[in-house]
């Protein structure tokens, strides 16, 4: 929010690109705006654009997509759109996954991604259809990503991009990458072996998060039936549907959370959340040996 106060404009228009659902930072964007805009292509999210080019040429002051870039087929083609639409001087913030921080995350599990960017890789797919870089920093909504400020003018202040370096630094974090999703690998297996064992002897389980971590742990193995499988988003209840596994919300299964004897978190980074929660609701506490995060180091920091 700090970013979107420093270059507010009262009486201008907001439009966010991914907007999801509205909630909690619409209703802290309305004072900073005259008016938003969501522009969202799932039909299942109310919205009053389904495209960044619908947007009209020239009508919105600043435009804000967080964690979309990555997923965009055609990012040069997005990124002249946002340009198109935006006032000139208009200003677009952008917030994507940063590939430096490969190593220590497990975005290349993200099936969903098909773009990987550093700051420098960014900034120069924007110049080219006319952004100047005015802002950049690690101050994002997410742990892994980096937040780049573009700025709409008329001059254009060119900066080179060593592409010698750049291929040399990415190709590191991608292996790095790649090392760390070798280790989950191994992770995710044991995991496998020990919930077949519990399930022969009865013993109640709870999966918590649908993530690709958690499909990727279902790929090609059956639950036992005294797990269940749990998530607080209601919209994800049929995300698991061709897998034959029913996602029900926790508030409808504290019982069986309760009596679990493993409680499996499939992402890492709402492990407080979802622990206060559960002690919360079920007086339950899971305790080292009954507890499983899936993406976390072998220290328990955070690696998605």
């Amino acid at each position: 929010m700090a970013v979107l106060e420093r270059y507010s404009v009262p009486h201008g228009v907001f439009a966010e690109i991914g907007g999801d659902q509205p909630g909690e930072f619409h209703r802290r964007c309305a004072p900073l705006f005259g008016k938003q805009l969501v522009v969202e292509i799932s039909e299942d999210t109310p919205a009053e654009l389904r495209s960044v080019h619908d947007l009209a040429e020239n009508s919105v002051d600043v435009l804000a997509h967080y964690d979309v870039l990555e997923h965009v087929a055609d990012v040069k083609d997005f990124l002249a759109a946002c340009h198109r639409a935006l006032q000139p001087g208009g200003v677009m913030i952008c917030e994507v996954p940063d590939l430096r921080l490969y190593p220590r995350n497990l975005l290349l599990l993200e099936f969903e991604h098909v773009n990987h960017f550093s700051a420098t890789t960014l900034n120069a797919i924007a110049q080219q259809v006319g952004f100047n870089l005015v802002e950049l920093g690690h101050t994002c909504s997410r742990p892994y990503g980096f937040l780049s400020v573009f700025r709409k003018e008329s001059v254009q202040a060119v900066r080179s991009v060593d592409s010698r370096c750049e291929f040399i630094d990415a190709l590191a974090c991608v292996r790095g990458g790649i090392e760390q999703i070798q280790r989950t690998e191994v992770q995710i297996d044991a995991l496998r072996l020990r919930l077949a064992t519990m399930g022969a002897e009865r013993k109640k389980i709870t999966l918590w998060a649908i993530t690709d971590l958690m499909r990727r742990l279902l790929a090609n193995f059956t639950l036992p039936e005294t797990a269940i499988v749990v998530d607080s988003d209601p919209r994800r209840k049929d995300h698991l549907a061709q897998d034959g596994v029913l996602v029900s919300e926790p508030k409808n299964c504290i019982e069986h959370i309760a009596q679990s004897e493993l409680l499996v978190i499939c992402a890492a980074r709402y492990k407080s959340g979802i622990l206060d929660w559960v002690a919360r609701e079920t007086g339950k506490t899971f305790f080292a040996d009954e507890l499983v995060v899936l993406g976390a180091g072998p220290s328990g920091e955070t690696l998605t």
